[in-house]
């Protein structure tokens, strides 16, 4: 398994597939289709210059991903969005190894937490997230957002 940065020449048409694939379960839960339904592989090249994607390869294929970002609704916060595992990789614990880059990425440029959002019918990752230290700071009914803060390292910690 090789965990990796995007870089500008990615296969984007193989990103949004995975994506596509990924999150395809979701439309009847939610009642509509996920916004990457309607997204080209040009669009998630500009979500990946616009932040940071790390990529999870096995045997040469795509097989997870997440995106990340300053958030644009919570200072101070880094917004995670399109975190997708490929159905015959789920279980492997991609999605937590691809948040671990995320919270070392945050606590690295100095970001204090990281938050994102998904949908309230997505019952299965909203107790996800809520395991993985996220709480919910808020619930219009449709989507949920959560915030996880990270804790400062040891070093940054000690006042000695």
């Amino acid at each position: 398994m090789i965990l990796r940065r995007a870089g500008p020449d990615e296969d984007w048409a193989a990103l949004l597939a995975l994506l596509q694939q990924s999150f395809a379960y979701m439309t009847p839960l939610m009642g509509y289709r996920p916004r990457v339904a309607t997204m080209t592989p040009q669009d998630i090249a500009d979500r990946a210059a616009a932040g940071t994607a790390w990529i999870a390869e096995a045997d040469g294929a795509l097989v997870a991903c997440l995106f990340a970002r300053p958030s644009r609704d919570i200072p101070d916060a880094l917004f995670l969005h399109m975190l997708a595992v490929a159905e015959p990789a789920r279980g492997q614990g991609l999605a937590r190894r691809l948040m671990a880059l995320a919270e070392a990425e945050a606590c690295a440029q100095g970001i204090p937490q990281l938050t994102l959002d998904t949908g309230t019918a997505l019952t299965d990752l909203c107790a996800t997230y809520l395991r993985w230290g996220f709480h919910v700071t808020a619930d219009d009914g449709e989507t949920v957002t959560f915030v996880k803060s990270l804790a400062p390292t040891a070093l940054e910690g000690d006042r000695i």
